[in-house]
């Protein structure tokens, strides 16, 4: 093999492998200042996800609560929740998800997503949430 081949497949191999490492490492969970709208979200959804609706109610207004006690919950065909966009002002925030899903019912079916915003009232530090998207709002 010639030089000038054996530079240009290590230079290939070297752009495969830091790709690599970059993809794998970008895969985790965001991780969102705590106090933070983005928090009490990821929090909220987290503990909704794991049915653990006793730490859902923490992140609740008195008025959210009131409207998910009555909704009915299923997460099996949640597969993802990311954190699209969220815009602070002053004592209210809307921060923006895409879910995405996958028939639990059909191993073959493709997945969907659609985007939802979560709505929140609060300070800088202190964050509850006053609306929830219906897939979200933990059943009892």
């Amino acid at each position: 093999m010639r030089t000038s081949t054996k530079l240009y497949v290590g230079a290939v191999a070297a752009i495969v492998a830091i790709t690599t490492g970059i993809v794998l490492n970008s895969s985790g969970t965001a991780e969102f200042p705590d106090g933070s709208p983005e928090a009490a979200v990821q929090a909220y959804v987290g503990a909704v996800l794991d049915e653990d609706f006793e730490a859902a109610d923490h992140w609740l207004t008195d008025e959210a609560r009131k409207r998910c006690d009555e909704t009915y919950f299923d997460s099996r065909d949640v597969q993802r929740v990311r954190i699209v966009d969220a815009r602070v002002q002053q004592d209210a925030a809307t921060v923006e998800i895409e879910v995405t899903y996958q028939n639990s019912g059909d191993p073959f079916a493709s997945e969907y997503s659609s985007t939802d915003r979560f709505r929140l009232s609060g300070s800088a530090t202190d964050w509850l949430i006053d609306e929830v998207p219906w897939v979200f709002c933990e059943g009892r």
